[in-house]
């Protein structure tokens, strides 16, 4: 709750330029975070501005899905805040109700996006660059961290399903609306697990995309929803996983904004621009550690298990059981 007098971020979102995704909304979260340090904000608010005009009703169906599913992704993630940082969550149904708060709040507020309220610009809220310069000047940046509730939950599911053998966290993105976007081909994912049966891990397939039922046959193979996971559990998982492997899609940030060594496929016709514009020639981010990659590649067997390996390799159990030791659980 707001402080009368204290000094807060509050970072907005206009669904008039751009719709709610999960990938999105945890980029422009890390970059909230960075600039709570460098305004030396107390705290980070966060609201969205409504692409509804001044509580007009979703009158087609298409608009309906639309609202439905950005309503869960922000209700999944922020209502409460499940990220550590974060403070209080706001829907304004316009802009008009959004000026109205800020004109009443007591306490002194920046905003961000600055450009706010010039409805000629779009702010590009799924772009890493304002995250990749900060890098580039001091060397580190705050890691996104989900509230303890989350991770406890996340270490305890290791620790009773998993442990001792190694976790590895999975996303196999399947949208058939969007051929060609960086979707699992489960048939590569089916031969990769089954060929690596005899290595001391588990896989943990998290998301609640539809899959194969034949990963369920598998031994070595644990599907996360089967334990009554959701969005932001499967998301903890990711962070606190030996390491993560998958397709790029939203989930996909909660790795990329953490220590978790990771290994991320984007086919190499999806998009082509951004990622020209994010990374160029390179195939990490500029934060990533050495033993974070996204490579713009189909998800073969081959090129899935020659990551594995180098993963596995690389990736001392020593370094892994040194964080299982902050664990409080």
């Amino acid at each position: 709750m707001a402080v009368p007098g204290q000094k807060r971020l509050l970072g907005i979102w206009d669904l008039r330029s751009s719709p709610l995704s999960i990938g999105g909304v945890l980029v422009f979260l890390e970059e909230l975070q960075i600039l709570c340090t460098q305004q030396h904000a107390e705290t980070v608010d966060f609201c969205i501005v409504s692409d509804l005009l001044d509580g007009q009703k979703v009158t087609t169906k298409s608009a309906m899905q639309r609202y439905q599913e950005q309503s869960r992704v922000i209700g999944t993630l922020m209502l409460p805040p499940s990220i550590q940082g974060i403070g209080d969550c706001y829907w304004f149904e316009s802009e008009n109700s959004l000026r109205l708060h800020l004109s009443r709040t007591d306490c002194e507020y920046q905003v961000w996006p600055e450009s706010a309220f010039d409805n000629n610009l779009v702010y590009p809220y799924s772009d890493t660059t304002f995250t990749q310069n900060y890098f580039r000047q001091k060397g580190s940046i705050p890691y996104l961290s989900f509230t303890e509730e989350h991770q406890l939950w996340a270490q305890k599911f290791i620790m009773e399903h998993v442990h001792p053998y190694l976790p590895i966290v999975v996303y196999l993105k399947n949208n058939p609306q969007m051929p060609g976007c960086s979707n699992a081909d489960f048939q590569e994912w089916l031969l990769f697990f089954q060929a690596h049966h005899k290595y001391d891990v588990r896989f943990i397939i998290i998301g609640n995309d539809d899959f194969d039922e034949a990963l369920r046959q598998i031994e070595n193979v644990i599907i996360a929803r089967d334990y009554d996971s959701f969005l932001v559990r499967d998301l903890a998982l990711v962070q606190e996983a030996y390491f993560f492997m998958g397709m790029a899609s939203g989930p996909t940030m909660a790795a990329v904004y953490s220590e978790t060594p990771y290994i991320i496929f984007k086919n190499p016709g999806h998009d082509v621009a951004q990622m020209e514009h994010e990374l160029g020639d390179k195939n990490h981010f500029s934060f990533a550690t050495l033993l974070q990659k996204l490579l713009r590649q189909n998800d073969t067997e081959e090129t899935i298990t020659e990551q594995f390996i180098n993963l596995y390799t690389r990736y001392s159990r020593k370094e892994w059981e040194h964080r299982m030791l902050t664990w409080k659980v």
